[in-house]
């Protein structure tokens, strides 16, 4: 008797170990976080760099290396409609803090038809909140969408059709 009360006593002190630490999707779900965080640095600086290029050169970006024309895109021009069938994806998080932060922050910069889609299931855990900007009637205004993108703020982007 004694002998089985020491092992439910070991067996108990053992599970009550393994329930304190944290499961396998919590560990995935902070590495993914630990990467996102790194991902929004590493643009922060790439923007960071290519501004400070675009400073250096006296404000003229033929010389810091940069395409010209994508960085004489008027965004006020484009038009945006609801149900365009193209947007531009500018970031990808699983927070959907950070998402809706990413897309204030182009919101500040001139992009008010920024928004954050919801991609995946709850069912599964596997969600991702996709930072977007625009609905855009065509392609060609996506594509320049794109490269006005990647050559004023160094973010990757690319256009995404419904």
């Amino acid at each position: 008797m004694r002998c089985t009360i020491q092992l439910l006593f070991i067996v108990a002190i053992g599970a009550s170990v393994v329930a304190c630490g944290p499961s396998e999707e919590e560990l995935r779900q902070q590495e993914q976080a630990r990467r996102d965080s790194l991902e929004r640095v590493q643009a922060l600086r790439q923007a960071q760099i290519a501004e400070a290029e675009v400073a250096a050169n006296g404000g003229n970006e033929a010389d810091s290396g940069k395409k010209v024309a994508s960085s004489n895109l008027d965004i006020t021009t484009l038009r945006f409609s609801d149900d365009g069938a193209f947007s531009v994806q500018v970031g990808s998080w699983r927070s959907e803090i950070k998402a809706n932060q990413l897309a204030d922050t182009w919101k500040t910069r001139g992009f008010n038809a920024a928004f954050v889609e919801k991609y995946g299931t709850d069912a599964t855990g596997d969600v991702w909140f996709r930072v977007r900007l625009g609905r855009l009637s065509s392609r060609s205004n996506a594509d320049a969408l794109v490269s006005h993108v990647k050559s004023k703020y160094g973010v990757m982007a690319w256009v995404d059709s419904k």
